[in-house]
């Protein structure tokens, strides 16, 4: 199991509606790419360095995992999920199927609203709907904290 997770919510990004009603997910905003590499830099002046990088499916999340990558000279791996995690449960079952194949001491993940949400109410932050935040948690035992949280 890790030690440290990161989570980061993706940028600001584009969205359309297809003649179908459907959403389309056309990636991240000039704002939004601007955000991911705040983001990384934020994180890499805590001196943490990922060893991997996991995203959801969406354009917006992969954008933003490969801004944050940048970052680094020796580039962490980068893998693709379905989905996220909706409770403290459930992620720790998504950092040990991550982990499983790709053992790893920091977990960086680039993911959407609901896990945010998820780590707000399982540690009372103060992240509101709309803002795009980093959480670093702390992971002891298998009981997690957070350590740092910033919002973007």
């Amino acid at each position: 199991m890790p030690t440290t997770f990161i989570f980061v919510r993706h940028g600001e990004s584009r969205k359309a509606t297809s003649e179908q009603g459907n959403s389309m997910d056309l990636g991240l905003t000039e704002q939004g790419k601007a955000q991911a590499k705040d983001a990384g830099e934020w994180i890499a002046d805590l001196g943490l360095l990922p060893d991997l990088i996991v995203h959801t499916r969406t354009v917006r999340t992969r954008e933003t995992a490969q801004i944050i990558a940048k970052r680094y000279a020796k580039t962490p791996p980068i893998h693709q999920v379905a989905a996220g995690f909706r409770d403290l449960d459930g992620l720790h079952k998504k950092l040990e199927q991550w982990t499983r194949k790709h053992p790893a001491q920091v977990v960086l993940f680039c993911g959407h609203h609901s896990s945010q949400q998820a780590l707000t109410r399982a540690f009372g932050l103060g992240l509101k709907a709309k803002e795009r935040g980093v959480v670093v948690v702390g992971l002891v035992d298998g009981e997690a904290s957070p350590t740092t949280l910033t919002a973007c």
